[in-house]
């Protein structure tokens, strides 16, 4: 039987070190809304994944992430077996849902998904959850 991870590229990544780099690209919209993204997610932490399909999902999550004004956001990471779960804390509004809800197919193609939680005690949360694939032996 076939699924959609088949067709995962699979590569190792660090992805402290892969999720800075796409926050660069985001920090003058952050700087421009007068918010903050810090990135805690250990640097010990390894996935193995199709970088391309992980930097849209995370690319447009960070861009929604970004429109918040005068936010101190947060990114964590932790795996569970073989799932990563990576969460954005802080986000005083979720503007555009829809834009999340287009690359939810991505999400879902690395056999994962984007959860949008409301209302916790240190502001909004968007969660993103993905499979952590096993290297080839």
């Amino acid at each position: 039987m076939t699924t959609k991870n088949n067709f995962v590229k699979k590569e190792t990544i660090v992805l402290q070190k892969f999720v800075n780099r796409l926050l660069a690209i985001f920090q003058p919209l952050a700087v421009k809304q007068n918010s903050f993204i810090v990135n805690n997610i250990s640097d010990d932490l390894i996935v193995n994944t199709d970088p391309v399909l992980l930097a849209t999902v995370l690319e447009s999550l960070f861009h929604h992430a970004g429109q918040n004004q005068n936010s101190c956001m947060y990114l964590t990471a932790k795996t569970y077996n073989n799932v990563v779960l990576l969460r954005i804390t802080g986000i005083k509004a979720f503007d555009d849902i829809k834009e999340i809800k287009d690359v939810q197919a991505f999400a879902e193609t690395l056999g994962g998904c984007i959860t949008l939680n409301t209302q916790t005690k240190n502001g909004n949360a968007i969660i993103f959850s993905f499979i952590n694939f096993c290297q080839a032996a």
